[in-house]
Order: structure tokens, then sequence, then C-alpha cells
């Protein structure tokens, strides 16, 4: 798997259309995605990312430790990622208190697939966050 990661970036670009609701949307992503993948080191950190996903018990820490930090959090999440699941937010929530902004008509790629309101919401949030 990690090799073929590495060697077939095209199989990469494939996975990412299917985190898009609407991937006909969004002709040239395969190509966006392929430039890219010529960066040195990011197919080294896509296959570090796959080696060492975190368990949901380490994510659950980290979010914890987040909110103890106190630190301003802005959560947008597609309500219709399959990636991610949109109940997923649900636990996460739990445990991080947070600014929440759930994107309709949206998966994985909320920032892609509803950039304006997306934008609108992160400019809001940054002005308001000392």
């Amino acid at each position: 798997m990690r090799f073929m990661m590495a060697l077939f970036p095209e199989d990469m670009v494939n996975g990412q259309l299917t985190d898009l609701k609407y991937p006909e949307r969004f002709p040239q992503w395969g190509d966006q995605y392929k430039v890219q993948m010529q960066y040195k080191g990011l197919r080294q950190a896509l296959i570090s990312t796959r080696l060492h996903y975190a368990t949901p018990e380490q994510i659950r820490d980290t979010y914890e430790k987040l909110d103890i930090s106190g630190k301003p959090v802005l959560l947008i999440w597609g309500m219709e990622d399959k990636t991610t699941p949109f109940s997923s937010s649900d636990e996460l929530r739990k445990v991080l208190h947070t600014d929440f902004m759930p994107i309709e008509d949206a998966a994985h790629l909320p920032h892609m697939e509803k950039a304006g309101e997306v934008n609108t919401k992160v400019l809001e949030f940054l002005k308001a966050t000392p």
C-alpha cells in the first residue's frame, strides 16, 4: 500500500475526488492535486499519515488537551462527509467546546464546496478571536 501511494499519485487523486459531494464541479481538482504531489515530502507525509493514524483514544486525548488550553476553535464539518461521517462531530463536540459550523450539501471538503460560507465564517471567527 505505501509503495503504491508513492508510485501512483493518480490513485490518490481519484481518492480525493470521493471526498467531494459534487466532484463534477471541480474538474480541475485532479490536475491541481497532481501538482501538489510533485512537492518534495508530500508523498512521504501522506504515507506517514497512513502509517501513524491515531486511534480514537489518541484523537480524544488530543482534543481534550486542546479544550483545556482554552484556545478558541472553529470546527467546520460537511454534513454529507463520508470520509469522516458527520455523526463523528457529536462525540468530538462532547470533548471540545467549540464554535461549530455544520455545512449543508457538502462532504469532506466543505471549504471547497461551500467556499463562500466557510470563508465568511472563518473571517468572522478570526475577527472575534483576541
